[in-house]
């Protein structure tokens, strides 16, 4: 049976994009100095993901569907207010470079929860491990290699990114082509109290 790759993100504002492009020019020119490697995501490519879905079965996108939907008419609208950069796991060998949350943590957190609990209620298989919702801004491609980040880090904690202002949920399907990751939107899902237009109702 086919399967897809699936995660819910929110979709980041042209602003905060553009920041965390010229973030990623930085950090690429203080890590090759330190012949290490990364694999930066494309600019279009920079969202805060929520939760990924481990293979879905085609047939049951539907459920997926329903569960998101299910999760974003019951949250109002909120601002992202994006911050900061962090890698994981912290310490001499990081894995994931990443941007951090100042404003809406508390509502991200509370996302998460409720789209593992819609999702795992219609019966979709949650991907294993640890998930923390972030903007992924690059991968290291030497993992083994002793690579200390933690001046960059330190000295782009406090960094203000930009604001990105949250009415919907979007579904996405990844795909990997020998050109790259290729991101699908599915399905957009609309915030509680949000019309089509993007006019809130009274």
């Amino acid at each position: 049976m086919q399967t897809a790759k699936l995660f819910v993100g929110i979709e980041l504002s042209l602003a905060v994009c553009e920041n965390l492009a010229m973030v990623q020019e930085d950090m690429a020119s203080l890590i090759r100095s330190r012949d290490a490697k990364v694999r930066w995501l494309s600019p279009e490519h920079l969202f805060l993901v929520l939760r990924r879905a481990a293979s879905v079965a085609l047939p049951l996108i539907a459920h997926v569907k329903d569960g998101v939907e299910q999760v974003a008419s019951s949250v109002e609208p909120f601002v992202l207010v994006s911050r900061g950069v962090g890698v994981y796991p912290e310490g001499a060998r990081p894995r994931v470079i990443h941007a951090g949350t100042a404003g809406g943590r508390e509502q991200v957190e509370a996302l998460t929860r409720a789209l593992d609990e819609a999702l795992l209620a219609q019966g979709i298989p949650m991907e294993h491990g640890r998930h923390v919702a972030q903007v992924v801004l690059g991968r290291l491609c030497t993992p083994r290699k002793r690579l200390d980040l933690s001046d960059a880090v330190e000295a782009l904690r406090e960094l203000p990114l930009g604001s990105s202002e949250v009415r919907e949920l979007v579904l996405f399907e990844t795909r990997a082509r020998r050109s790259g990751m290729q991101v699908k939107v599915l399905s957009r899902h609309l915030l509680r109290g949000v019309q089509a237009a993007g006019v809130q109702t009274a």
